[in-house]
């Protein structure tokens, strides 16, 4: 992938992503401490938001709209609520005729009255409103989405691979909002002038929303491209496209006085030549928000990468975040709190959802109206050194991260012993032969389920000593997926992070996942 970044970096020149340093942009809003800041996800529902339901969505400091009154009409004019599943954050008129499904009123209306009703709600307090758009697929319910999937004047600009033909998201795996069609074709100009002219300023050019919310901008160089999949060539293509796209709409808003919300599932570690190229924008334009979905380590990243890159870009680039957590981990305090806590910069929010996205899956915590008071100064920190012993079990470690295909495989370097059912068993069958230097399980929910995999080349003790940084290890530090031992005794360096605000002190342990939150 090395040749996506540098394609990249001969368009926009390799210097731009962090002149100015850590300072935070100034975004078209008033921006406090004096509680959390925080942001609502209002999701699917078939409805507008209730009178209760607006009043807790704006007690929060900002809010990111998804899919509200998601309404359908027959094709004889009768009106019918859409279908949205409990276990799912999405909705749909027809799962047997999706092609010719019809939404109103559309989302693009849906989201300017519900961001109306929630500012009106808010009164005298400025509640800053972004409202939701997928960027690779053609969301049917927004009328210039809809348009483009079935009008034919638009076909030339939607997306084909060679593998696939025109992308058909109800069979080609990237269906996963419910009932969507096609794709942009950012390779195209006119592609993405369609998407910013008519998409995206249906949602920003009016006095409701002060925002738009990119989703899945990542996806088809991380995911869709190597499933379909592309050829090397259209993964460059397609990649760089959605930088365009991503740069298009960034410089549009900017003009309107608007803000972009980005979101990535990229870090320094993970696709890091899309996360430099991703982040060198928000950092140019300076109307963007860098949003991390599932935080405290998910989507591919661990909660300790995780922490790192964002600790680097608010603190040494500045750029600001939305953090999104979809867990709450009290160890003894609220750790995805306290990750977002001593790494946030102004203009910085953060999200908890119970569940998943949907309308009733965010309520409120008694930390989001505990007085805070600005940062009394930047994080720091203070080192400890922990001695490993042969074979220790280190959760979230992943020894064997790149080397192995496909599941059950066996290589030169690398030996699938078979399952077992948990990580002590794995280790006790690597501890059997001399020959084998390291060993790493896989726990449920990782595809490769309680595979037990044994390294039998040498393994640098700085593997595991830093597997943010090392390859071959990878980290899932706090994620339980995988668990690996080495061979050798060993020194680590454990990491106390502190931060200090006016009414509150953190203390954040990343490896230990443990977190103490001291109000005063």
């Amino acid at each position: 992938m090395l040749s996506f970044c540098a394609i990249f970096l001969a368009i926009v020149g390799p210097n731009i992503a962090f002149a100015g340093g850590a300072e935070a942009p100034q975004l078209p809003w008033p921006f406090s401490w004096d509680v959390l800041p925080t942001f609502g996800f209002p999701g699917a529902a078939p409805r507008f938001m209730t009178p209760a339901e607006e009043v807790h969505f704006a007690n929060f400091t900002s809010n990111l709209i998804w899919g509200l009154n998601a309404t359908c009409i027959a094709p004889n004019g009768t009106l019918f609520p859409a279908i949205c599943p409990e276990s799912a954050s999405w909705c749909y008129c027809s799962a047997t005729d999706p092609e010719n499904q019809t939404w109103v009123t559309n989302m693009d209306q849906s989201l300017q009255e519900q961001g109306r009703r929630l500012k009106a709600q808010a009164g005298s307090k400025f509640l800053p409103m972004f409202g939701y758009l997928d960027l690779p697929n053609s969301q049917q319910y927004y009328y210039w989405q809809n348009q483009f999937n079935t009008n034919d004047s638009y076909a030339s600009l939607r997306l084909a691979v060679k593998s696939k033909g025109v992308i058909d998201c109800f069979v080609d795996n990237c269906n996963w909002q419910g009932m969507e069609y096609r794709q942009f074709d950012f390779r195209q100009p006119a592609a993405i002038d369609f998407f910013v002219e008519k998409v995206v300023d249906s949602l920003v050019n009016s006095p409701y929303l002060d925002g738009v919310f990119l989703d899945m901008t990542d996806t088809w160089v991380t995911y869709l491209c190597p499933t379909w999949p592309c050829t090397q060539q259209e993964s460059w293509d397609i990649g760089n496209g959605s930088l365009a796209a991503i740069e298009a709409t960034l410089a549009y808003t900017r003009t309107l006085g608007k803000v972009v919300s980005v979101s990535s599932h990229t870090s320094r570690v993970r696709a890091p030549e899309v996360y430099y190229a991703q982040l060198g924008l928000i950092k140019k334009y300076g109307n963007g928000i860098r949003y991390y979905e599932g935080f405290g380590g998910g989507f591919g990243m661990s909660a300790k990468d995780e922490f790192l890159t964002m600790l680097w870009e608010t603190q040494t680039v500045g750029v600001p975040i939305h953090a999104h957590a979809a867990k709450r981990t009290d160890n003894p305090d609220w750790v995805e709190l306290a990750q977002f806590l001593v790494a946030a910069t102004d203009y910085s929010y953060f999200s908890y959802s119970a569940g998943d996205w949907n309308l009733d899956s965010f309520p409120w915590q008694a930390e989001f109206g505990q007085p805070l008071g600005k940062p009394v100064g930047p994080a720091y920190s203070q080192n400890s050194s922990i001695n490993h012993q042969p074979w220790d079990l280190i959760d979230g470690l992943n020894a064997i991260y790149n080397m192995l295909d496909h599941p059950g495989q066996s290589t030169d370097a690398v030996r699938f012993l078979g399952n077992t059912s948990n990580a002590a068993d794995c280790s006790v069958a690597a501890q059997a032969n001399s020959t084998f230097t390291a060993f790493t399980w896989a726990g449920p929910g990782t595809g490769w389920d309680y595979g037990c995999y044994v390294r039998l080349d040498p393994v640098a003790a700085s593997c595991f000593i830093d597997p943010n940084s090392t390859a071959p290890c990878h980290t899932l530090a706090g994620s339980g997926s995988t668990t690996s031992g080495l061979g050798q005794a060993y020194t680590t360096t454990r990491t106390l992070w502190q931060r200090d605000y006016e009414h509150l002190h953190v203390e954040l342990d990343i490896d230990a996942y443990t977190a103490t939150l001291a109000w005063n």
